[in-house]
């Protein structure tokens, strides 16, 4: 596995491999088995693989959001080799926005829903670091996992809309064993968290059951939801949804494919989680 840093070093080591059918799985570090799983997939579909390591700035609202954001640089270097991994690109940030950068990418509506509301201009950062790599690696397939289904409706936008020549895959949502869906910031919960945290995961099952159930009514279902939470004290709802799965439109009520979803906070911990419903994510076809 080699591991790279400067642009120009990075375009070197990519040269040599250009033929061969090439995967990316973007990265921000703090590693767990749901990259694991992205990366174990990409294995298996390309002749190279390529990863990130970069915690971008520009995906963070708030100065303390960054600085609090779990790193574990050697844990991380060790799951990408034993995944075979091929070539790791772990630039800094100047490697990635040098001195007098200017450029941002605005992303549209797709940005503003749900997630966009609470981290306004958080998706136009990840935006822009997809342009470079896209750019820079221009690998034929990207990874990325449907715990952040917002973002991976994003990342097809910027594809479809910027005509990057690469195509998206989702990987489904790795969970623990009590179903919280793993993620990087889990290793900032205390272990007397750990129970308020699955109450998320919880929630969106107790709607999808009501859903499979017959019931169509999206604002009885997200009533269902929030009963679900409302009595643990140690839970903060920042929202429930059900929306389009595709467009990401709140939904009065379900006629089609659609996603329930929802944030909360664990003390100073934010989960994001979600659940897909008419959605095959292994045949996936996405409305642009």
């Amino acid at each position: 596995m080699e591991i790279v840093r400067s642009v120009a070093n990075l375009k070197d080591s990519l040269a040599n491999n250009s033929e061969l059918k090439m995967g990316v799985v973007p990265t921000m570090g703090a590693l767990h088995k749901g990259h694991k799983a992205l990366l174990d997939v990409a294995r298996k579909e390309c002749k190279f693989m390529v990863a990130t390591s970069f915690v971008n700035p520009l995906q963070f609202g708030r100065e303390a959001d960054l600085s609090s954001y779990p790193r574990s640089r050697d844990e991380d270097m060790t799951i990408f080799e034993q995944a075979g991994t091929d070539l790791v690109w772990e630039p800094s940030f100047t490697d990635v926005y040098p001195d007098q950068f200017e450029t941002r990418v605005k992303m549209g509506v797709f940005a503003e829903k749900l997630e966009g509301i609470y981290r306004p201009n958080h998706f136009d950062g990840v935006a822009t670091i997809l342009c470079k790599i896209f750019n820079l690696i221009r690998p034929h397939m990207a990874y990325f996992g449907q715990k952040d289904w917002q973002q991976t409706r994003v990342v097809q936008k910027l594809i479809y809309d910027l005509n990057f020549d690469v195509e998206l895959r989702v990987i489904g949502t790795v969970r623990d064993t009590d179903g919280l869906a793993v993620s990087s910031r889990n290793r900032l919960l205390l272990p007397e968290q750990r129970s308020s945290a699955t109450k998320l995961y919880k929630a969106l099952k107790v709607g999808i059951h009501s859903f499979q159930h017959g019931e169509l009514d999206c604002d009885i279902l997200r009533k269902k939801m929030l009963d679900v939470l409302i009595p643990d004290e140690d839970v903060r709802v920042e929202y429930l949804s059900i929306a389009d799965a595709f467009e990401l439109v709140e939904l009065k009520k379900i006629r089609g494919p659609a996603v329930f979803s929802g944030a909360v906070w664990i003390d100073k911990v934010r989960l994001i989680d979600n659940v897909l419903c008419g959605v095959d994510i292994e045949g996936l076809v996405d409305a642009t």
